[in-house]
C-alpha cells in the first residue's frame, strides 16, 4: 500500500530546465496525487494522497535528471476510515515512518512533451529500500514546468508489509500504483 513513493520519485522527472550552466531545480507542486489501487476479497478499492513534496533538477540540455518525492505515509485516503487507518496504523506504521519516498540519482531522459523515460531509483517504505525502474508519460513540458504521469506495480510485502487483511477479506500484496506529478520551477 507503500507503492505511492515511487510513483513521486518517477515523476520528478517532470523537472523544466533553463539556459544557465547549473541544473535548473523544480519543485513538486499543487494537482500532484499518488494513489494505489488494491485488490481485495470480493472487489477492489482506491487510495489516494495530495501530500506529496519533494524536488527535480535537470541539466541545460534536458537530458539529464536527479529527484527525490516524499509522499507522507499516513495521507492516504480510501473512503472508508477503519480502512485508512488500519493503513495507516497497523501496516504503514506513520507514527514511526511518516515518509515514502522516491530518489533517482542523475541519469538520463527524453524530457519532451509525449514522450516517455525508464527512470531508475530507490523506493523507500517503512526504512526498507528497494530498486525500482518506473516508466514516466511526459504529459506537457514547458520552461515553467512539467506534468507527468506514472503507473507500475509494488509488492507491498517486499517493504516489511505483510499481506493486508481484515476478518475474512484480504488483500493481494501488489497493488497498482498511479501517480500524476505537477513539477514547477523554483522561484
Amino acid at each position: 500500500m507503500s507503492l505511492p513513493k515511487v510513483a513521486a520519485a518517477v515523476f520528478a522527472v517532470l523537472l523544466s530546465f533553463d539556459a544557465s550552466a547549473e541544473p535548473a531545480r523544480r519543485a513538486v507542486a499543487s494537482g500532484s496525487e499518488v494513489s494505489f489501487l488494491a485488490k481485495i476479497t470480493g472487489g477492489s478499492f482506491v487510495a489516494k494522497s495530495e501530500k506529496i513534496s519533494g524536488s527535480i533538477s535537470v541539466d541545460r540540455e534536458r537530458k539529464t535528471l536527479s529527484a527525490s518525492v516524499v509522499v507522507a505515509a499516513g495521507s492516504f485516503s480510501s473512503g472508508l476510515r477503519l480502512r485508512d487507518n488500519h493503513m495507516r496504523d497497523k501496516y504503514l506504521e506513520a507514527a514511526t515512518f511518516q515518509e515514502l519516498v522516491f530518489d533517482a540519482a542523475e541519469q538520463e531522459v527524453a524530457m519532451k512533451a509525449g514522450a516517455s523515460s525508464r527512470i531508475k531509483g530507490t523506493l523507500t517504505i517503512k526504512g526498507v529500500s528497494r530498486p525500482v525502474e518506473v516508466e514516466v508519460n511526459f504529459e506537457s513540458v514547458t520552461e515553467e514546468g512539467v506534468v507527468a504521469t506514472a503507473r507500475f506495480p509494488v509488492d507491498v510485502t517486499r517493504f516489511g508489509i505483510p499481506q493486508p487483511s481484515f476478518a475474512v477479506v484480504k488483500m493481494e500484496p501488489i497493488v497498482d500504483a498511479t501517480v500524476r506529478l505537477v513539477v514547477k520551477l523554483e522561484k
